[in-house]
């Protein structure tokens, strides 16, 4: 299926790297292209035991029972960084100072499909990211970069509470920026927004004041992490809570990216994570109002594990500066379905091409994998589904002048480990030279949006 990558694009291994020899070669460690480094889905196992445990002064606390054990996760933590901290210096990167845009993904029992379905609950509750971020502090100094944080039913390995996907730039010069006066400023100690260069990277924005019903006297109806202004009237049949939430976050985005030399009317990449597909149609309509016209490429993810009671919605964001001479260019091809979402099927802007949401569905949201009822032990959806996956991703790179051989970054997320095989399968058979860097998650619901889906993709590309 794939041509050679370009020149330009690079896979980055490092020596001593513990890899997975007993499953096909689906990812790179880092791919480097464009000045930016993309590393894999990183967790701290050296593939022969489950999780590694070389160099711990306690090893045991890797498989303590408990649901979440602070010394633990502060191990993981430690190993995952430091296999990190390798990929960048492989790159001729520094870990301490070139990160531009981190993701967590931290395990969680909840929320549960029927927290989802009956009382759209995102909450995942039960974890204390505490010691990970201590541990974060210790390798990536200021301006450390925007964040993202979700809750995941599970992660590819039994035992391992924790992966990391980083992007970096070697040689990064990044300027840090706060929140604004009257925006609540988060908690965790990343950056809300950094600038380098054409570029302005927004973290993950959430609905809330960093407080909600916390030590408050007021009486709004279930107790939660929102922010007031969210809060339709519970004991009233009016008001959208969902389209509340969207609205107040992409408020904040947009005083954030002001203040970092930007706007929202600059982004040219968003990811969005919701609660539950139902929950899709109220978002889908505010993005409207806020991208009328060329709106960004968007990947949306759901059934994502939120770090507050009550939150449903979080964005994270690519944007342009404002004096930035990069002008985004909108991709179409009638060689690949057309989002039924309101967004495009993918933006070029310089040497990268954000994709949005790819999942094996068409322009009406209907699965192209399906097969007639009764027939369906003959058909492995994860296979199926990751070949048309990557059957669109080559489309629309034709599209934009590169090819599929070009992908960078692949996060994949699927709602059973039954997929998980099959679709690497697919991925080693696609990138038989130098594959993209890959994550694997899986996410605690069905379907994802379109009925009969089970994967879901959020990928960059090179440009040469």
């Amino acid at each position: 299926m794939s041509d050679k990558p370009s020149p330009g694009r690079k896979a980055i291994d490092a020596p001593g790297l513990p890899k997975p020899g007993f499953a096909p070669k689906f990812s790179s460690p880092g791919i480097l292209a464009g000045g930016w480094l993309f590393c894999s889905g990183t967790m701290p196992t050296d593939f022969e035991s489950p999780v590694d445990s070389v160099g711990f002064t306690d090893p045991d606390a890797l498989y303590r029972p408990a649901s979440y054990d602070n010394a633990r996760l502060r191990q993981q933590s430690h190993a995952t960084l430091q296999r990190l901290a390798k990929i960048f210096e492989a790159a001729g990167a520094d870990i301490k100072t070139d990160p531009i845009r981190i993701e967590q993904f931290f395990r969680a029992d909840h929320p549960t499909q029927q927290d989802f379905d009956t009382t759209r609950d995102t909450w995942a509750k039960g974890i204390s990211i505490s010691p990970y971020l201590e541990t974060r502090n210790e390798y990536i100094d200021e301006a450390r970069p925007p964040s993202v944080g979700f809750g995941v039913t599970d992660l590819p390995i039994p035992g391992v509470d924790l992966q990391v996907d980083l992007i970096g730039s070697p040689g990064v010069k990044k300027e840090r920026f706060e929140v604004p006066g009257g925006v609540a400023s988060p908690l965790a100690g990343y950056a809300p927004a950094i600038r380098f260069g054409d570029w302005v990277k927004l973290a993950g924005e959430v609905p809330t004041d960093w407080q909600g019903d916390w030590m408050s006297e007021k009486h709004m109806g279930e107790p939660r992490a929102t922010d007031p202004r969210t809060r339709p009237n519970e004991y009233l049949w009016y008001g959208d809570e969902m389209a509340e939430q969207v609205n107040l976050t992409l408020e904040k985005q947009a005083a954030i990216a002001e203040v970092a030399g930007s706007s929202i009317e600059r982004c040219v990449n968003a990811t969005v994570y919701i609660g539950h597909p139902a929950d899709f149609s109220s978002m889908d309509a505010v993005w409207k109002k806020w991208f009328p016209k060329n709106p960004p490429a968007r990947t949306v993810i759901p059934y994502s594990g939120l770090g507050g009671k009550g939150w449903r919605f979080e964005v994270t964001m690519d944007l342009l500066t404002n004096d930035s001479n990069l002008e985004p260019v909108t991709i179409k091809t009638d060689k690949a379905p057309t989002p039924f979402g309101h967004e495009p099927q993918a933006v070029k802007v310089g040497n990268f091409l954000f994709f949005s949401t790819l999942r094996a569905v068409n322009s009406q949201g209907v699965l192209s994998t399906r097969t007639p009822p009764g027939f369906e032990r003959y058909v492995d959806q994860g296979a199926a589904q990751m070949r048309a996956i990557l059957a669109q991703i080559e489309a629309i790179s034709a599209a934009a002048g590169t090819n599929l051989a070009n992908l960078c970054r692949l996060k994949v997320f699927m709602d059973g480990w039954n997929m998980l095989a099959p679709a690497a399968q697919e991925l080693a058979n696609a990138f038989p030279i130098d594959p993209p860097a890959v994550s694997m998650h899986r996410v605690n619901g069905s379907p994802m949006i379109a009925p009969g889906c089970h994967i879901v993709g959020d990928a960059i590309s090179y440009v040469p």
